[in-house]
């Protein structure tokens, strides 16, 4: 026992673990007060990159609930995600978007089906002004 390695007396113990994102989305589907983004990556070698860009569009916007969906899951399964949590955007980014430093915004309003492709400055304004 751990207490008892660390010099005390023997107790019986349990343990849990969260992670912080699924936890994150939890609590964002309770509030649909929120603005909420959905960032997606379509292969899953990008993960340092996503995180990256992620901690910057974060710092960006405190008003938005970013929610990254960095699973192994179809592109349309994680729209449908998006769609489910109310989120309004879609930032999607695979290896071609790393390469070109580009990615994709779609617009998930029930009355747009638009989408365009921009530079990461774009997106960064784009972001910091929803």
């Amino acid at each position: 026992m751990l207490t008892e390695k660390l010099g005390g007396k023997e107790l019986p113990a349990i343990g849990m673990a969260i992670g912080i994102e699924r936890l994150s989305n939890i609590a964002s589907l309770d509030n649909t007060e929120d603005n909420i983004v959905s960032f997606i990556t379509i292969t899953s070698n990008l993960e340092p990159k996503a995180f990256k860009i992620a901690h910057h569009l974060r710092s960006l916007n405190e008003n938005i609930n970013l929610d990254m969906n960095l699973s192994n899951s179809s592109l349309k399964s994680k729209l449908r995600r998006a769609n489910k949590i109310g989120a309004s955007h879609a930032l999607i980014i695979g290896d071609e978007e790393i390469k070109n430093e580009t990615i994709l915004v779609k617009y998930l309003d029930d009355e747009l089906t638009e989408q365009e492709l921009v530079s990461y400055d774009d997106m960064y304004k784009f972001y910091k002004s929803l």
